[in-house]
């Protein structure tokens, strides 16, 4: 008896959850006869409108301050580097300060195609060769030829620009491997003072100061430059200062008058390897390692 109800129960709720599914399964046949074909569904000549996406982004924010879009030196004007149908390097005052290049040397470090010498031939101040040929007679500040034999700063140039190739047309007989160009920091409108100060091993102090403010149509800024340092070698010093006034009036719109002058001194001895002191090399220390700079 025992086992006869235990398998009614059990064929009971077999029954019961077979009902309860039928229903579902009729409800799923009704809902696939009723719906279309997918032929008649997808028409191929209807226009489709998609909801309207719209993207902001700051304008003003710049996507890389190390890449320069525009260059003076390729055309002795304004004009986009995608234009110029030569190969131009631009260093900007960002990436300068960024790896703080304290002379152009340093700064040119990061172009391509380019040597530095040493004091070969006789030399003193910057030597630089751009594509194997000498560019010591290919230096310009604004576009005006800068031969002068002396370590040229970077505390009054806003970008340094190099045009690799010849460039005779443009700068005249001797530009065989190309044109560096160092562009002066003129004034921009604004009004303020910046001041910055380094202090390293071995002695070494630098500040430099900028300032600017307009009047009216009238723009002034003044870069002041004192370094005073040691060096890892014995004997070896280099004290530098300079100052670089830059003044713009703007005419018109369209036109404006800039006048730019440096004045850069500097008292020191040479370094190009190991010196000379009574007839033998002079006494070498350890490389210096550390730098700490301060923005103010």
């Amino acid at each position: 008896m025992s086992d006869t109800k235990q398998l009614r129960t059990k064929s009971g709720n077999a029954k019961w959850r077979l009902g309860a599914l039928l229903p579902l399964g009729a409800a799923l046949s009704g809902m696939a006869l009723a719906a279309p074909p997918a032929e008649q569904a997808a028409d191929p000549d209807q226009e489709v409108v998609l909801d309207d996406v719209k993207v902001k982004a700051n304008r003003d924010k710049p996507v890389n301050r190390f890449k320069a879009d525009t260059s003076t030196t390729g055309s002795k004007t304004e004009m986009a580097i995608r234009d110029i149908p030569q190969s131009i390097s631009v260093v900007k005052e960002e990436l300068i300060e960024s790896q703080n290049a304290f002379n152009l040397r340093d700064a040119l470090r990061n172009v391509s195609g380019l040597t530095i010498a040493a004091g070969e031939g006789g030399r003193t101040g910057d030597s630089i060769t751009l594509r194997g040929f000498s560019a010591n007679s290919d230096q310009y500040l604004d576009g005006v030829k800068d031969n002068g034999q002396y370590a040229r700063d970077t505390f009054f140039i806003e970008r340094a620009e190099v045009l690799k190739g010849a460039s005779s047309i443009l700068f005249g007989r001797g530009a065989t491997g190309g044109v560096i160009n160092q562009v002066f920091k003129k004034p921009t409108g604004k009004t303020g003072i910046t001041g910055n100060f380094t202090y390293g091993l071995y002695d070494f102090k630098r500040t430099t100061i900028d300032a600017e403010t307009k009047y009216q149509d009238f723009g002034a800024r003044l870069n002041v430059l004192y370094q005073d340092a040691d060096s890892f070698r014995d004997y070896n010093y280099t004290n530098r200062w300079g100052i670089a006034p830059s003044f713009k009036w703007d005419i018109t719109a369209d036109t404006d008058l800039t006048l730019n002058l440096l004045h850069q001194q500097e008292d020191g001895v040479f370094d190009y390897g190991v010196p000379m002191y009574n007839g033998r090399p002079a006494t070498c220390r350890s490389i210096p390692s550390t730098v700490i700079t301060t923005t103010g």
